[in-house]
């Protein structure tokens, strides 16, 4: 009996994050620039100085896309390495649950936690004074936590 040796290639279950700058942004849409089609997978974002829309200085976002809208986990390194923002959650293009920023040495930054992009519940600061969110949005100093 002859053996016949069949191979098959393997595939790499978990693509390479694309660079969003490379993305096609359409209206609300993230495209993938070969296809066309709405991006799902990972991105990630390279921020190279603090300026008005990006605050927090020389950072690395990393974020899922689901049918080229964020839909899924996401997370920010310092250039350092240093944790920027711990794994946060977006569910149809807005933040969705728990949030954790924290400073570059290490030290919690923020605290909070957001429903369809607004934040929502206790939200704690270290550089300001915490507050709790009125039913109507607006912030009040009900419930005040002092952050040390």
């Amino acid at each position: 009996a002859e053996l016949i040796e069949t191979v098959e290639p393997v595939v790499d279950p978990t693509p390479v994050p694309r660079n969003i700058d490379e993305l096609v942004e359409r209206g609300e849409l993230m495209l993938d620039p070969e296809t066309m089609e709405p991006y799902s997978g990972q991105g990630f974002g390279l921020f190279l100085a603090a300026d008005s829309t990006n605050p927090l200085g020389p950072h690395t976002t990393t974020y899922t896309y689901t049918d080229g809208v964020l839909h899924g986990p996401a997370w920010s390194h310092y250039e350092s390495g240093q944790l920027l923002e711990d794994t946060v959650s977006y569910k149809d293009g807005e933040l969705d649950g728990p949030y954790e920023s924290y400073y570059e040495n290490g030290q919690l930054q923020e605290k909070s936690t957001y429903v369809a992009g607004e934040r929502n519940g206790p939200y704690e600061d270290t550089n300001v004074s915490a507050y709790q969110l009125s039913p109507d949005g607006v912030h009040s100093n009900h419930g005040r936590v002092v952050v040390g």
